[in-house]
């Protein structure tokens, strides 16, 4: 008579391998699950992040061109802080967000807004696959294909004074444009070619020139920058077409897609709304 010891064993064996098999498909597609979140992790043909520090360092990595862009910036640099807090350092954006919550994002989004360069987010910020993806480019990446920026030497950065007399020093963005020029485009973005109208239907002054600045150095041709008095909520595309150029638009300023109201001097044209004003002067 069998004892129950040995059917145990028998039973044991004949699905030993069955477990094994689950096991190791269990193992396989989590495996493959994480390879494909890492293989997809970048967001677009350019990846641009920032890393905290003194100095702030601005990382821009160009997926077509295989080519990093780095812009050290030092913390000790007035820019111009978004959510209407005014002209502050680097540092100062940092703190200044640090106490109060309604600021989120008040540091990235200020870098952000002064280099016209869509910001993935800071570094200790990013998704895991993300910043493990950015690591291994980095980690490979020959020397020769890492370009620097140095803003003091190309005069970005000048020296100014306070009402008080005291010394800051300065971030000029119209030196920057100059300096950058085409240096961070998108080749695909320039490659369409589209010719952009942008539409400020808000009562902030300034508005599609902020626009019209990512726009241009993403690598399209802003045509015209009109405003209109008929005041919308949300940044609408109008197109009819469906392209790289035009999903950029729509995630940079949160858009939806109209496809009337053509116009027959640009290809696309973008009417800023409230919600994109919003962000320039408070996070509630």
């Amino acid at each position: 008579m069998m004892s129950s010891t040995h059917r145990e064993e028998r039973i044991g064996s004949r699905y030993l391998g069955r477990i094994i098999f689950v096991l190791l498909s269990v193992l396989f597609l989590f495996s493959g699950v994480m390879l494909w979140n890492v293989v997809t992790a970048l967001p677009s043909e350019r990846t641009t992040i920032v890393i905290a520090g003194d100095p702030v360092y601005v990382q821009s990595w160009d997926e077509a061109r295989l080519t990093l862009t780095v812009i050290p910036v030092p913390v000790d640099v007035y820019l111009e802080g978004v959510y209407g807090v005014g002209s502050l350092s680097i540092a100062s954006l940092q703190k200044l967000e640090a106490l109060d919550a309604k600021k989120e994002g008040l540091f990235v989004k200020s870098v952000e807004n002064t280099l016209a360069l869509p910001i993935v987010g800071e570094w200790s910020g990013l998704s895991p696959a993300l910043r493990f993806r950015l690591w291994w480019i980095r980690k490979w990446l020959r020397p020769d294909t890492v370009k620097i920026i140095d803003l003091e030497s190309e005069g970005v950065i000048r020296n100014d004074v306070l009402a008080d007399g005291s010394g800051i020093r300065v971030f000029d963005i119209h030196r920057y444009d100059a300096v950058i020029g085409n240096r961070l485009e998108v080749d695909s973005i320039r490659r369409e070619e589209f010719r952009i109208r942008v539409v400020n239907t808000t009562d902030m002054q300034g508005l599609g020139n902020r626009a019209a600045r990512f726009l241009s150095l993403a690598g399209m041709v802003v045509v015209a920058v009109d405003s209109e008095a008929t005041a919308q909520n949300e940044c609408t595309v109008n197109t009819i077409w469906a392209t790289i150029s035009v999903g950029f638009i729509r995630r940079a300023f949160n858009c939806a897609t109209m496809t009337t109201d053509l116009d027959e001097r640009a290809n696309v044209t973008v009417r800023l709304g409230k919600d994109y004003a919003k962000g320039f002067t408070t996070s509630d």
